[in-house]
Formats: C-alpha cells, sequence, structure tokens
C-alpha cells in the first residue's frame, strides 16, 4: 500500500499544475479578417483627386476603428506580390514567403454619384459602396454588397457662414463613418443576443442604427454547397418575423417584435438584416395591388 501512495500523490500534484495551468491560460486570439480599400470612382464633376484621396483615408481610419478588421496597405501588398513572380521567374535569388503575403478577406470600393456643397451651411454626397467577398468572389446583394449611401451634413452648430473646410470633412467623416458600418454589418450580421419576457437584445450598437429602425429576423439554416465545385452558396436562410428598434445603447440595443411576429418564435443567435427604404416601399406597393384588385 505505502508504494502505491507515491503515485498516487504525484498523480494528484499533476492534475493541479494541469488544471491551474489551464486555468491561466489564455484564449486564442482570432485573426481579424483583411479589408482592402479599392478604387472609388468619381462621377461627380464637382470633385478633384485630393477630395478622392481624402476619402479613401477616412474610409480606412472609420473600418479600422470599428476594431473588427485589419486593413491592408496596398503598395505593401502590391510590392511583395512583384518580388514573389521576380522570385518565380528566376529573376531574383529570392523574395518574400507566401506567408507574408496576407490573403484579403473583403475588398471595398464604389462610386461617389453626387456631391453638392451649399457653401456656408450645408454638405450632400452620394455614394454607391461595393463589398466583394474575395474568398467567394461574389457580391451578395443579398447580404447587401451593393448599397447606395446618402449623407446630407449640417454641423450641429448651425449658423450662416461655416467655413467650407468644417463642411467638408464633416461630410466626409459621417459618410466614411456609415460606410465602416454597413462593411462591419456585411462581414459580421447583428444578430439577436438574448431574448426577454417582452423585447429581444440585439448586438446593434447606437451608432449603428436609427431609433424605430426595422430589421428582418432569419433563421440560419443549413449551410448549401455546389455539387459540382463545392463552393459554398450560403445559409438556407428562413424568414422568421420583423422587429422594430425600441431602445438603443453603446454596446447593444433593445427591440420588440413587429408586424405580427411572435416573441416566443424568436431565439438567441438569429440573424437581423436592415429593412431598407426600397424593400418597404415594394412592400406597400404589393399590398396596394393586392387591396385595390376587383372583387370577381
Amino acid at each position: 500500500m505505502k508504494n502505491l501512495a507515491i503515485p498516487r500523490a504525484l498523480a494528484v500534484i499533476g492534475a493541479l499544475f494541469c488544471v491551474s495551468s489551464f486555468a491561466g491560460a489564455k484564449p486564442t486570439a482570432v485573426r481579424k479578417p483583411v479589408v482592402v480599400i479599392g478604387a472609388f470612382q468619381n462621377e461627380s464633376t464637382s470633385l478633384d483627386s485630393s477630395f478622392m484621396k481624402s476619402f479613401r483615408t477616412r474610409i480606412e481610419q472609420e473600418i479600422s476603428a470599428t476594431g473588427k478588421f485589419e486593413i491592408s496597405d496596398r503598395t505593401a501588398m502590391r510590392e511583395l506580390e512583384q518580388e514573389m513572380a521576380l522570385a518565380e521567374m528566376g529573376i531574383t535569388d529570392g523574395g518574400p514567403s507566401d506567408g507574408m503575403v496576407r490573403s484579403i478577406g473583403y475588398k471595398v470600393s464604389g462610386s461617389v454619384l453626387m456631391f453638392h456643397l451649399s457653401s456656408g451651411y450645408s454638405a450632400d454626397m452620394q455614394v454607391v459602396l461595393k463589398i466583394t467577398d474575395i474568398e467567394k468572389q461574389v457580391v451578395s446583394d443579398a447580404k447587401g454588397g451593393i448599397q447606395e449611401i446618402s449623407v446630407h451634413y449640417i454641423p450641429r452648430s448651425q449658423g450662416e457662414n461655416v467655413p467650407d473646410s468644417i463642411l467638408l470633412n464633416g461630410l466626409l467623416s459621417e459618410c466614411a463613418e456609415k460606410i465602416a458600418i454597413r462593411v462591419v454589418e456585411y462581414a459580421y450580421p447583428p444578430k439577436i443576443i438574448a431574448v426577454g419576457d417582452n423585447d429581444v437584445t440585439v448586438n446593434i450598437r447606437d451608432t449603428q442604427t436609427e431609433a424605430n429602425a426595422l430589421f428582418d429576423v432569419y433563421s440560419p439554416g443549413e449551410e448549401l454547397f455546389d455539387p459540382d465545385t463545392g463552393e459554398s452558396l450560403g445559409s438556407n436562410e428562413e424568414l422568421i418575423g420583423r422587429i422594430r428598434i425600441k431602445t438603443r445603447m453603446p454596446k447593444f440595443s433593445k427591440a420588440i417584435p413587429v408586424a405580427g411576429t411572435r416573441l416566443d418564435k424568436l431565439e438567441k443567435g438569429m440573424i437581423l438584416r436592415a429593412v431598407n427604404p426600397s424593400q418597404l416601399q415594394a412592400e406597400r406597393d404589393s399590398k396596394r395591388l393586392k387591396t385595390s384588385k376587383p372583387r370577381p
């Protein structure tokens, strides 16, 4: 019996050591998706190249500030790829390894359709935003891959003779912030994180939405794959209902079910997709057509 006591004691000590080691271990960090800011075409005759360059820089800053992405330096990436190509052709002795060229997760690009400056008072801008999932090489309209963003900027300290520089800076910041929010929603669709007795909690910050905004609720469903190529076709989402934002807070919001949606049908983890004005108008038109049909 004495001979068994020592191994048992060592086993207990070893188990305690393992438990303490795991308790002190840090969770493995998840690699953030890399975003590259592509070209934004200037379709407005009121803008010059310096404005477009500033606009791209603001977009980079706002997307980086979300803390959910890393921004790719296009110039550095291009140089690395050129060095690798030269090495593969035998022109140089060596080049950077494949691991040095991080794969891009998403490409953000688009067009500036309209810009208008009411000197001393306000500024307006209209942008078409395109988000490309590089891995899948697709721009999914269902997820909001192509969106239109309109900004009407009036300084809070509204008054006469506001300097044009303040108007331009405010306009760029507000538009870039909206773009960053759309990119976050595309890569990380908002979800229900808790279901209460009278409402649901969603991971949508106050800066990401407006009061009374509507969101359709979807059950994720099974992921579908192309039988020939094995390519992911996305999830077979099922529309569950609709919710309206009731209370906005810095890190989450509260929402209530609307349009006949039952609270007991909503579950934690369900995906939310914003209902845009054009979708609402299409729904109203459809209802109007149904009600206006002559009776037989």
